[in-house]
């Protein structure tokens, strides 16, 4: 979070002076993992279970700040990336 009194609003019709990439945004951390485990059946024929998960530690990641002087959410994420998903999938090997 960023307090907006440390940026003060340029002139109308032009840009401010502040440079690219000032300030940089939240960390964003994800671990994905994938168990799988196949099952011969008759002659060659296989059967696959797939389990996944995706962002296993369920770590919150923020979007950027929002970097628009004009809003009250100035310097603040508002939204976050998606939780921790899980599927499973099973496959027929032939």
């Amino acid at each position: 979070m960023f307090d907006a009194s440390l940026f003060p609003k340029p002139a109308p019709g032009s840009d401010g002076t502040l440079g690219r990439n000032t300030f940089r945004g939240p960390r964003f951390v994800t671990l994905d993992l994938s168990l799988a485990r196949s099952f011969t059946l008759r002659g060659e024929r296989q059967l696959q279970f797939r389990l996944e998960a995706f962002n296993a530690l369920n770590n919150v990641n923020l979007f950027l700040p929002n970097a628009d002087l004009s809003l009250p959410s100035f310097g603040k994420s508002t939204q976050a990336f998606e939780p921790r998903t899980v599927q499973a999938g099973l496959k027929f090997i032939f």
